[in-house]
């Protein structure tokens, strides 16, 4: 008889299918790893990721963190209690501009000059986000009587105090405020 070599199984199969299994779940858990370690270096070098500031306008939201391009208009307008020769009502123009303190300051002086002589405003403002026109409140809306020139100045300050309060929240890296283009 012939000696044979015997053919032994240092590990039996049922062994080398729990190692392979057990292998599969480190390189899992090692890729796991490393990510949440990328990102954990990333974080504490300062690069985070943006968070959205949603604007509540009482319709719906706006996403400030997609905005790019923010464009305000304001028109002020007073009725004169006196006619034209026609018999037409007179109207006045006060303010035709972007919203803005120095804006607000022009219209304060513009309207004192018309004190009494005016018998009803005409009005409009609106704040653009990117294509998104939002109109801004009335006086109805914003809960001001309109009793005379002071309130007529406290709703063009309500409009100035909104947009400020808006240009506050946006990242000056990704929006433009841009007040070129007449809306």
């Amino acid at each position: 008889m012939g000696v044979g070599l015997a053919k032994i199984n240092v590990f039996p199969k049922c062994y080398i299918n729990f190692f392979g299994d057990i292998m599969k779940v480190v390189l899992k858990l090692s890729l796991v790893l490393i990510v949440f370690f990328a990102l954990t270096i990333l974080y504490l070098n300062g690069i985070k990721v943006r968070q959205a500031d949603w604007y509540d306008f009482g319709n719906g939201l706006i996403n400030l963190s997609n905005v790019s391009v923010i464009k305000s208009q304001m028109n002020f307008g007073i009725i004169l209690k006196e006619k034209d020769e026609n018999g037409l009502d007179i109207e006045i123009v006060l303010v035709d501009a972007v919203i803005s303190k120095e804006n607000l300051e022009n219209f304060k002086t513009e309207i004192s000059k018309y004190k009494d002589k005016w018998e009803s405003v005409t009005y409009k403002a609106s704040i653009n986000f990117d294509l998104f026109t939002l109109k801004l409140q009335t006086f109805e809306t914003a809960s001001i009587p309109l009793l005379g020139n002071s309130s007529c100045i406290e709703l063009v300050n309500f409009w100035v105090k909104q947009l400020d309060s808006i240009k506050a929240r946006v990242k000056p890296y990704n929006s433009i405020y841009s007040n070129e283009l007449k809306l």
